[in-house]
């Protein structure tokens, strides 16, 4: 049996197509990495001051989808998003948000929602 200790870099699992630069930001604590059964905590901000808040939209390996606008990461004048990340044995990341549905300026919480994400870009942090 081959044993991981650790998970590689999330960074590769974030959408890097921004809609233009400096408006999104993404910031991985304590880091981009960790061992099996850790959690990094993602924040999802932004740099455009004319754009309030963010959204997290997920594609797990299941093929399933969906979006957090929970609104959990608060600066001030914005409403960012917060997820977490954690190192499962296999090595790779499974991925928790509070999912909520449309429309966009009052979603309606479904609930918490978790599942394995291995494929590059398949977390987007959007406006």
């Amino acid at each position: 049996t081959t044993v991981i200790p650790s998970c590689s870099s999330a960074f590769p699992l974030l959408n890097a197509d921004f809609p233009s630069p400096g408006d999104h930001a993404v910031q991985l604590i304590p880091a981009d990495t960790a061992a099996v059964g850790e959690t990094i905590t993602v924040k999802c901000i932004q740099g455009n001051l004319s754009t309030f808040g963010s959204i997290v939209a997920v594609k797990f390996n299941d093929g399933m989808t969906a979006q957090q606008n929970f609104d959990n990461y608060l600066a001030p004048g914005n409403f960012f998003e917060q997820f977490t990340l954690t190192c499962t044995s296999s090595g790779l990341w499974d991925v928790s948000i509070v999912e909520t549905t449309c429309p966009l300026a009052s979603p309606i919480i479904v609930g918490p929602t978790n599942g394995i994400v291995s494929m590059p870009g398949a977390i987007a942090c959007q406006s």
